[in-house]
């Protein structure tokens, strides 16, 4: 192919005509062979960007899952040590002190002074001492 090229620049004007022949057919390689790597470049782009979307969207969907979790369960196990303690001020001073505790409690959202509170349950001599100290500290929150 070269050769032909060759000889026919050379019939049709020497030197100037070749390098203008090979300058077309260079410029139409080029042009060629971007037409050819656009699709494959944009195929790439379009893997790679896929594939980082789906490890950002997986990081982010199980960082998210983390903290609700750890949300759900750290609600779930205050919602147990409230009812245990109803439950054992129910044991110790009857079912109505249990029942005005549980309701004092619903508002308690902190493991500190849940705690405290199960000491108040031991400490206390009857319910009406529990259930004033436990709404005299509600007061002072």
């Amino acid at each position: 192919e070269l050769a032909s090229a060759l000889r026919a620049a050379e019939e049709a004007g020497g030197l100037n005509a070749m390098g203008s022949l090979l300058a077309t057919r260079i410029d139409e390689d080029i042009e060629a062979g971007i037409e050819a790597g656009i699709p494959k470049g944009v195929e790439r782009g379009r893997a790679e960007g896929l594939e980082q979307g789906l490890e950002q969207g997986l990081e982010q969907g199980l960082e998210q899952g983390l903290e609700r979790g750890l949300e759900r369960g750290l609600e779930q196990g205050l919602a147990r040590e409230r009812a245990l303690l109803a439950h054992q001020a129910s044991r110790k001073f009857g079912a109505g002190t249990g029942s005005r505790l549980a309701a004092l409690l619903a508002e308690v959202a902190d493991a500190e002074r849940l705690t405290e509170i199960g000491d108040l349950v031991i400490d206390c001599a009857d319910g009406a001492e529990l259930l004033a100290r436990v709404e005299e500290a509600a007061q002072g929150e």
